[in-house]
């Protein structure tokens, strides 16, 4: 069932992208945590930093706090947005983990509506790794 209303969200995303009554960008990066159970991820903080300040300049600091029933084994299907203006720091307390999203890259594209050049994802570095993508799938 989750894996279903992933994959819808995933489609509503790419067909509100391609439509040519929104303009033409990709200034966000998502992050899933469907890999997850979900209460290994009821609680996990968003934390954003100056681009390029190497994580020392934070700029703001978001907990997230869901109530998950103990019993449930499900997997996560949650889907983050991320604003690329930002380096992020993304941490899961139960797990003991933590994500470091930064150092962006660009291409430039041109938009199917009206032709004009705009800055598109090409890859982003989490945890010091190189991510060709502008979706990341955190494990």
């Amino acid at each position: 069932m989750k894996s279903v209303q992933v994959f819808l969200i995933l489609i509503g995303l790419f067909l509100v992208s391609s439509c040519c009554k929104t303009y033409c960008t990709d200034e966000m990066l998502l992050v899933s945590f469907q890999k997850f159970k979900r209460q290994d991820v009821d609680t996990t903080y968003f934390i954003s930093y100056q681009k390029g300040s190497g994580f020392s300049q934070k700029t703001d600091s978001i907990p997230e706090i869901k109530s998950v029933n103990p019993g449930d084994t499900l997997n996560s299907g949650e889907i983050k947005i991320l604003d690329i203006t930002k380096d992020w720091v993304v941490k899961i307390p139960a797990l003991n983990k933590t994500y470091y999203f930064s150092d962006y890259n660009f291409t430039s594209e041109r938009c199917n509506c009206d032709n004009n050049k705009f800055q598109k994802i090409s890859s982003v570095s989490v945890n010091g790794v190189v991510v060709s993508n502008a979706f990341v799938i955190l494990e």
